[in-house]
C-alpha cells in the first residue's frame, strides 16, 4: 500500500532502508579490509592456509554484501522514483556507516558535531519525504 505523503509503498521504503543498512554497515568493514594491503601471494595457484582463507573472507565478504545492496537498489529503481531512492538510501547509509564505525571503535574528529550532522541528515530526509 502506498503512503499518501511520499508515494512509496512500505515494501519500497523497507527496501531502501535495507539498502542503506547493507551499504552503511559494510563501508567501515571494507575500510578495514583495505588496510590489510594487497593479496600477497607470489603465485596465483599457491596453496593457502586457513589464516589466508580467513583473511580473504574478511576482505571479500563485505564487498559481496555491499554489492548485494547495489543489486537491490537497482531493482528498487525500477518502481521507485530515483530522486527519492537516492536521497533515502544514500543519506541513511551515511548514518549507518557512522554508527557501525563507532561500534568498531573508529575515531571521529568531533563526536558532538558528528551527532549534529546525523540528526540533520535524518531531519532532512524526513522533510524531503513529507514534501514530495
Amino acid at each position: 500500500m502506498m503512503d499518501r505523503l511520499t508515494g512509496l509503498s512500505s515494501s519500497q521504503a523497507g527496501g531502501l532502508v535495507l539498502v542503506a543498512l547493507l551499504w552503511g554497515s559494510t563501508t567501515p568493514l571494507m575500510r578495514r579490509a583495505s588496510a590489510l594491503g594487497p593479496d600477497a601471494r607470489p603465485h596465483k595457484h599457491q596453496p593457502r592456509g586457513v589464516a589466508a582463507a580467513a583473511q580473504s573472507l574478511v576482505r571479500y565478504l563485505p564487498i559481496g554484501v555491499n554489492l548485494s545492496g547495489s543489486a537491490l537498489f537497482a531493482r528498487l529503481l525500477r518502481d521507485t522514483p530515483a530522486s527519492q531512492a537516492g536521497l533515502i538510501a544514500n543519506s541513511l547509509a551515511l548514518v549507518v556507516t557512522t554508527c557501525v564505525a563507532r561500534l568498531l571503535g573508529e575515531r571521529e574528529a568531533d563526536r558532538r558535531l558528528v551527532n549534529i550532522g546525523m540528526l540533520l541528515v535524518i531531519v532532512g530526509v524526513a522533510i524531503c519525504m513529507t514534501s514530495i
